[in-house]
C-alpha cells in the first residue's frame, strides 16, 4: 500500500528545492503576507462562503427546496459545533486556493449525517491500496484514523499528478512569487533606510580594522535610516563617498510590484479591478469582467464542490436520484437595476417567469396565488399554466 498527502507532498510538488538559495523560499503561510495573494484567495473564499448552498428534491420536472432534509440546517447554518456554515466554506475554499485540497470528515448516524469536520490539509493523507477503494487517514495528535472513501469530501484544485491530490496553485508558482517578495522585500529595506542608497566612504590613507569598524557605525547611525532622512553627510579627512545601489525606478521595483499583482489575478483568474488595479478598467467593461468571474472563475470551484458533496451525502442510487446539492449563483450574474427590470420583462412577457418567480429572485414575498400564473403576450399564443420550477445546471 501507497500513501499521498501531508506537507512534504505538496512541497514536493512545488519544486521549492530549484529555487535559487540566494532567494527566499516561498511557503503557502509566508505568502500571506503577500497583499495580492491575500486579496485573490478572501475574494475567492469569501464569494464562495457568500453563496447558499442547500438541499433540492426533484418533483416532476422540476425542483423544490428540501428544508427538511438534515443535511440541509448543515449546510445553512452549521455544519460543525465548532463553524458556522459561511466560516466552513470559507474555510475549505481557502484550503484549496492555499494548499490545493480542503477535506472534511464526514459524521454519520447509521445512514444521517450528522456533522462535516473541517481538516488541515497537514493532518490529512490518502491510503492507497494494491486493491479496492482509497482510504483516508486522518491524525488526531498522535493517533491515526482510518476513515473510508464515502467518509471524507475532499475538494481538490487540479489533481493533475495523480488524479487524487490537487496541486498547490502557491508552491506551483513558488518562482513567480519568490520575484514578487524579493522585490517587496528590497522596496521595504530602500524606504526603512530613509531612500538612502548604500556606498563606498573612501578615505586617503589606510585604516586599522577597528578605525574601518567605527566610521562605519558611526555613518549608519547618523545618517541611515527613516529619522535620518534629510540629514547632511559632513566627511572629513578627505573622505569622499561613492553611491553603488540603484534607485526603485532603475531597478524596475514599481513594475516588479505590477507585476505581482497581475500574477496573482492570473493564478486565481480573478479580474484586476477587483484587486484594486483599475488602470485598464472602465465603467464599460467591469460589469462583463464581473461576469467572467463567475464564468470561469467561482463556477469551476463551484461545480468541484457540488460533484463532491452529491456524490459523498447521498450513498445510495436511490437518494441521488431523489435529492441534489446546488450552490446559488444567480446573485451573482445579476446586472444592475435596469438590467434587471429589462430581464425580467422579457422573461415575464414569454411565458418563462411569474410575478411570484420576481419577486423571490429580489427577495420579496410573494402576492397570493394570483401572482403564480403565467402569461404570454396575446400575439404570441395562450397564457403558460405551470408552476414547475427549473434547474439549469443540475
Amino acid at each position: 500500500m501507497t500513501s499521498v498527502g501531508s506537507a512534504d507532498y505538496f512541497n514536493n510538488l512545488g519544486g521549492l528545492s530549484s529555487l535559487d538559495s540566494k532567494i527566499p523560499t516561498v511557503s503557502v503561510r509566508s505568502s500571506l503576507t503577500l497583499s495580492p495573494i491575500w486579496t485573490a484567495i478572501k475574494i475567492k473564499s469569501e464569494t464562495i462562503a457568500s453563496l447558499q448552498l442547500s438541499i433540492y428534491e426533484r418533483k416532476g420536472d422540476g425542483s423544490v427546496e428540501a428544508i427538511d432534509h438534515p443535511v440541509w440546517s448543515l449546510l445553512n447554518y452549521g455544519p460543525s459545533v465548532n463553524y458556522n456554515s459561511f466560516t466552513w466554506k470559507e474555510c475549505m475554499q481557502a484550503s484549496v486556493d492555499m494548499h490545493g485540497n480542503a477535506f472534511a470528515e464526514i459524521r454519520r448516524n447509521k445512514a444521517t449525517v450528522q456533522e462535516l469536520i473541517y481538516h488541515p490539509v497537514e493532518s490529512v493523507s490518502i491510503g492507497i491500496p494494491e486493491s479496492g477503494p482509497i482510504f483516508y487517514q486522518v491524525k488526531d495528535g498522535v493517533n491515526k484514523r482510518k476513515l473510508v472513501y464515502d467518509d471524507m469530501i475532499h475538494i481538490p484544485s487540479m489533481a493533475v499528478m495523480d488524479g487524487l491530490f490537487g496541486l498547490s496553485p502557491i508552491l506551483q508558482n513558488a518562482k513567480s512569487l519568490a520575484l514578487f517578495q524579493t522585490s517587496r522585500d528590497f522596496g521595504t529595506s530602500f524606504y526603512a533606510n530613509g531612500g538612502n542608497v548604500s556606498g563606498i566612504l573612501t578615505p586617503t590613507g589606510i585604516l586599522t580594522p577597528e578605525q574601518k569598524k567605527n566610521i562605519r557605525e558611526e555613518w549608519e547611525s547618523k545618517y541611515s535610516g527613516i529619522a535620518n532622512v534629510g540629514k547632511t553627510a559632513i566627511l572629513t579627512g578627505g573622505m569622499s563617498y561613492t553611491p553603488i545601489s540603484i534607485n526603485p525606478t532603475d531597478s524596475g521595483l514599481i513594475q516588479s510590484l505590477k507585476y505581482g499583482v497581475e500574477e496573482s489575478a492570473r493564478m486565481y483568474r480573478i479580474p484586476l479591478h477587483m484587486m484594486a488595479s483599475l488602470e485598464r478598467a472602465t465603467n464599460n467593461n467591469i460589469e462583463h469582467q464581473g461576469i467572467e468571474f463567475v464564468v470561469y472563475c467561482i463556477l469551476p470551484s463551484v461545480k468541484r464542490w457540488e460533484n463532491e458533496l452529491n456524490r459523498k451525502l447521498f450513498l445510495t442510487p436511490e437518494t441521488r436520484k431523489r435529492f441534489f446539492v446546488r450552490f446559488n449563483i444567480d446573485t451573482l450574474l445579476r446586472g444592475d437595476s435596469a438590467a434587471r427590470a429589462a430581464y425580467y420583462s422579457s422573461m415575464f412577457n414569454i411565458g418563462v417567469l411569474s410575478q411570484n418567480d420576481i419577486r423571490r429572485l429580489e427577495n420579496m414575498n410573494p402576492i397570493g396565488p394570483e401572482g403564480d400564473k403565467y402569461y404570454v403576450q396575446l400575439n404570441m399564443g395562450q397564457p403558460v399554466n405551470n408552476n414547475s420550477s427549473n434547474d439549469a445546471r443540475k
